[in-house]
């Protein structure tokens, strides 16, 4: 019977080991947190609940004890021999905490992609371990209390992340289930559970956005005039003609451009901070090996748009640690690192696609001033946006005054001594820093001899509301099937295997290539007309250049989803 101890302040409390073990009297000292026991009653309630479950033990014993005695954890191993002899799941093995055994056990035996292992770590650290990390397996048999754990989750998380979740903490109960550390699968959904109507509205198909080819020329040339660089605007050209992922596109080298064709051989993941140079997504590679899939054909325009920013970028390289290969990437950030995607989703990605400024606080449109030429140079900061037919420019303290004209001072001389700025340099202080507005006289003289212009005030309007960069890859597809592109031909530009029976018979042909590269072209050809159309020149060099060479130019069009010129009086809103 378990009795009690005093040991000075404390109390232990001794158990009767079962039978076969040495010593015949085990001791608890400590409560589960790891703390002494002050109280006696507390120490007998312990000793009472070892002796329990050591009887329990004793019980499943079958056939003589041990002769002579041996340790208790000697003792324990043989009992779950016996066990596994018995055909029995060993009730200790699911002692073991979920964090630990996902630690040292389930993720360093899982093989899978970088990326992959990354989103596991993710949905481990910040949803599925807070909650059930500390527990030892054999509790988490709890239907409901998963339940409600998904269902809190679904007020912080988008739905994705929590379905995401959920199929992963299903996924490490099943595989512990089938290690004997688990009864059942309390993750495991129960089908026709919970409200039908929010079921069949999860399952609702996710609108995917797509752009026609002007489009997408648009939105290049947008991203390009916010960044002041070409590398942008051919930059999603390639995406989009291509139908590159973001990584595949971060990962374009000079030297994957051969005889008219783009090798797509790798992708760039960001990873703590740092970018790694891997396989592309399912090993999707594009580089003609009958293994895989063909190289992607590229129209002559592409080629010769890729050539060229091969030149401008011939002696830049970017500046990691050599995790990415420390290549001659086709696409870097101006100052030589890799983009990364959440920064450029934020800038220029949003002002171009969706027409917002990305600017904390109010809504605010982009502002351009159309007088340097179509897209416009943007201003900053912008007006905010306003309801209501009636409009007049904003006043106040802090409200740029960007309907009032524009006096181009920096075309003269500074008439002050002490600056003695000459034309296209800034004026001076005393201290010799750069003022913010030229010196009075310098703008005197500016007005007098008539260097005073108009802006010509205007909004973007959104180009497609909830598209993101993949958008393109899926409006790849759609210009394919508007031109009847055979099947299999789609599928191996995009890097997809085709299912069943006809990816075992079917074949790309050098005509089936062909007519895509000759329609790709065509598709190109168009736009560009199209955007010729509505302007003869572009504030960005690299289509300015290809606006020259379309000789018949249509008078100018209004098109909804391009900035719209405005009066001084006019809603800036567009």
């Amino acid at each position: 019977m378990a009795y009690t101890e005093s040991r000075g302040k404390f109390y232990r409390g001794r158990y009767r080991n079962p039978p076969g073990v040495r010593p015949k009297w085990g001791t608890v000292s400590e409560n589960l947190n790891g703390e002494p026991f002050f109280r006696k009653t507390d120490a007998l309630r312990a000793a009472q609940n070892k002796e329990a479950e050591m009887h329990r033990l004793a019980n499943e014993w079958q056939g003589p004890v041990p002769d002579p005695p041996v340790p208790f954890g000697e003792w324990l191993r043989m009992l779950q021999a016996q066990r596994r002899a018995r055909g029995e799941r060993d009730l200790t093995a699911g002692a073991i905490t979920l964090q630990e055994w996902v630690e040292t056990k389930w993720l360093p035996a899982q093989d899978l992609a970088v990326l992959s292992i990354r989103n596991y770590r993710q949905h481990l650290r910040n949803r599925i371990l807070p909650t059930f990390g500390h527990r030892p397996l054999y509790t988490l048999t709890d239907f409901e209390e998963i339940n409600l754990w998904e269902k809190q989750l679904r007020t912080r998380y988008m739905d994705n992340t929590v379905s995401n979740t959920r199929s992963l903490l299903t996924t490490l109960l099943n595989d512990a289930r089938d290690a004997g550390l688990v009864d059942v699968n309390a993750a495991a959904r129960r089908r026709r559970r919970g409200k039908v109507a929010e079921q069949r509205k999860g399952r609702t198909k996710k609108v995917r956005e797509w752009l026609t080819p002007l489009q997408v020329l648009l939105l290049a040339e947008r991203c390009a005039a916010l960044t002041g660089r070409d590398d942008d605007f051919v930059m999603w050209i390639t995406d989009a003609w291509c139908g590159l992922r973001w990584g595949e596109l971060m990962a374009v080298r000079g030297d994957r451009i051969r005889d008219g064709k783009l090798i797509v051989d790798a992708q760039l993941i960001e990873l703590d901070q740092r970018h790694l140079l891997s396989d592309p997504k399912d090993g999707s590679f594009r580089n003609d090996d009958p293994r895989f899939f063909g190289a992607l054909d590229l129209p002559p325009f592409l080629e010769a748009l890729l050539r060229r920013q091969i030149e401008r970028r011939r002696r830049l390289e970017c500046h990691c640690d050599g995790l990415c290969g420390a290549g001659r990437f086709l696409f870097l950030a101006q100052e030589g690192g890799h983009i990364r995607h959440r920064n450029y989703s934020e800038f220029p990605w949003r002002a171009a696609c969706h027409g917002k400024a990305p600017e904390s606080g109010p809504e605010r449109p982009v502002l351009v001033d159309m007088a340097y030429g179509w897209p416009g140079v943007e201003l900053k900061p912008a007006w905010r946006a306003v309801e209501g037919a009636d409009w007049t420019p904003p006043r106040g303290r802090g409200q740029p005054r960007w309907d009032l004209p524009v006096i181009d001072a920096h075309v003269l001389p500074c008439p002050n001594r002490k600056c003695g700025a000459r034309p296209g340099e800034e004026c001076r202080s005393v201290n010799g820093l750069p003022k913010r507005q030229p010196h009075a006289g310098r703008l005197t003289a500016a007005v007098e001899q008539g260097h005073v212009r108009e802006r010509r005030l205007a909004t973007w309007l959104p180009i497609k509301a909830g598209l993101t960069p993949h958008g393109l890859r899926h409006s790849l597809r759609v210009w394919m099937d508007e031109d009847r592109i055979p099947e299999v031909a789609k599928l191996d530009r995009l890097g997809h295997s085709m299912p069943g029976i006809g990816g075992t018979y079917a074949h790309v042909s050098e005509s089936m290539r062909q007519e895509l590269v000759e329609k790709l072209q065509q598709r190109w050809e168009t736009a560009l007309r199209q955007r010729a159309r509505m302007s003869a020149t572009s504030t960005v060099a690299v289509l300015r250049d290809l606006l020259v060479s379309q000789t018949q130019i249509s008078a100018p069009v209004r098109l909804p989803i391009v900035s719209q010129p405005a009066e001084r009086t006019t809603d800036p809103r567009g």
